[in-house]
């Protein structure tokens, strides 16, 4: 306060005060714990998914590494928030499936648990990590066209 900066203490104690507040709600292995898992076709492999976005390819820098011919060095984007997991696909040689579906560069899927994502050549399977207990997958509510007039409400008939 001699030094006349008010707002420098209020914005060093608000994170403080925040991870402390979840530190109450949430344990700390949850917050800790990956949000989900990339597994291998033969299960003997698990790349975490640990940061809200995780850049998957085979190259230097990226968050989890799939060492394969067939696979970009930026092969895909596997993002978290609110809930909701989508894979975002990248421009690359072999290309990407989603559960059998072509993945175009630049296009965004949903993930659900299980999902099976091949990879050029290689095939993993997206699973829900620690933190998938407590922040289950959420899937986008359809709503009407608009203007359609099909509110969702049935009229006696």
């Amino acid at each position: 306060m001699i030094d006349g900066s008010r707002t420098s203490t209020p914005r060093r104690i608000a994170p403080a005060i925040t991870a402390f507040a979840l530190s109450l709600i949430l344990p700390a292995a949850a917050l800790a714990a990956p949000w989900g898992f990339l597994v291998s076709a033969d299960g003997k492999t698990r790349l975490p998914l640990d940061k809200p976005a995780v850049v998957v390819g085979s190259g230097p820098g990226v968050g989890a590494v799939v060492a394969h011919r067939t696979v970009s060095k930026k092969h895909l984007v596997i993002r978290h928030a609110k809930g909701i997991v989508t894979v975002k696909g990248m421009k690359t040689k072999f290309g990407t499936l989603v559960a059998g579906t072509l993945l175009r560069p630049g296009r965004s899927m949903q993930l659900f648990k299980r999902t099976h994502l091949t990879l050029g050549a290689v095939t993993w399977t997206f699973e829900w990590g620690a933190r998938g207990k407590i922040i289950p997958p959420q899937r986008k509510a359809k709503s009407p066209p608009k203007g359609s007039g099909k509110t969702g409400v049935k009229r006696g008939v």
